[in-house]
């Protein structure tokens, strides 16, 4: 759970590469895109002659997941039709394409995303209780960017990297000027904004000049400094990471040599 933007498909693929069905099929569909009889037909399948645009029997991505993982993002746009069908398949693990009458299986695991409200969604009915409480085995809630203002130096610095910046290094005015505002789009929004600077730099250091347009929007909090927010942890990571230098770890952290001491003496006391 989480907003939109927070990385929620990315942890899901993360959880797949890191389990025992690392080897298996990671399949995805988002729930949003598709309605009723179209995400019914990519889910379960159909055979052939099913419905009108139904030319050649195909297998649904129940099916294709048999081994790994099955992720439903924007699980809470289903239909609520669908949801019945389903909540069929993950009590007796079996399904049937639709227009055929064999039974199949698919060993799969479920992982969901949404950024709604699901327990709001059951009280108005529009998501069924039961099948609520089937996938809300174990909840993890993404917090968005804003709340978590001391990961944004990391998160800086590693999709620079994947974006192919010819200069990681990132000054420090221009993570003053990342951790103050509120990214409503979160990590995506973050990600997007990267890659315009880099395009605006044309290949050069990046400088406040080439974030136009970053003002906090309306009905949105300026972000609290980023000294305001650092946690002993991750102050207490960074030092560990480049070796005590206490230079380069002001420089992750996005703060001076001076803000860096001050907060070491408070750990202290």
């Amino acid at each position: 759970m989480g907003e939109t933007g927070t990385g929620k498909g990315v942890l899901a693929r993360w959880i797949h590469e890191h389990s025992a069905r690392r080897t298996g099929p990671f399949v995805e569909i988002n729930c949003s895109t598709l309605r009723g009889e179209l995400l019914a037909s990519e889910l379960f399948g159909h055979a052939r002659g099913a419905f009108t645009s139904a030319v050649a029997a195909k297998e649904g991505l129940i099916e294709v997941a048999d081994g790994g993982t099955l992720f439903l993002d924007e699980v809470g746009d289903m239909d609520r039709s669908l949801q019945t069908a389903f909540l069929k398949v993950l009590e007796e693990k079996v399904f049937r394409r639709l227009g055929e009458v064999r039974l199949r299986r698919s060993d799969f695991r479920l992982i969901c995303a949404t950024h709604q409200d699901l327990e709001a969604m059951v009280e108005t009915g529009r998501f069924r209780r039961d099948l609520f409480y089937r996938i809300n085995v174990f909840p993890i809630v993404l917090p968005p960017l804003r709340k978590r203002v001391e990961d944004i130096p990391p998160l800086v610095e590693y999709l620079l990297k994947t974006l192919g910046a010819p200069h990681p290094h990132i000054p420090p005015e221009v993570l003053r000027l990342l951790t103050a505002y509120p990214w409503p789009g979160n990590i995506r929004e973050l990600r997007n904004i990267l890659e315009r600077a880099l395009l605006l730099a044309r290949g050069g250091p990046l400088r406040p000049t080439h974030f136009p347009g970053l003002t906090v929007p309306r009905g949105f909090p300026r972000m609290t400094r980023p000294t305001e927010r650092l946690e002993a942890a991750r102050v207490l990571e960074v030092l560990a990471q480049v070796g005590g230098n206490k230079k380069e770890a002001a420089r992750r952290l996005g703060v001076s040599r001076a803000t860096l001491y001050r907060h070491l003496q408070r750990l202290k006391n």
